[in-house]
């Protein structure tokens, strides 16, 4: 019996720095990764390229800097 694949979800390590006029605000290590990202985006995103790698990092750059959730954990 063959055994079905499951997709990998898309994830980055991501080490950033939010640095204002030379003075450091904020700087951090985190592991983004969207485990959901076939619900819902599928026909919008998989046929462009990198479409939900994409999508995860402007949604995860909007909670962070625009929003300013800040990182978990």
């Amino acid at each position: 019996m063959a055994s079905r694949r499951h997709p990998t979800p898309p994830r980055f390590k991501l080490r950033y720095a939010l640095v204002d006029r030379g003075k450091l605000l904020m700087r951090a290590e985190e592991n983004v990764t969207d485990m959901t990202y076939l619900w819902g985006a599928g026909s919008t995103y998989s046929d462009r390229r990198l479409g939900y790698e994409k999508k995860m990092l402007r949604d995860w750059f909007r909670r962070r800097f625009v929003h300013l959730s800040p990182p978990r954990g």
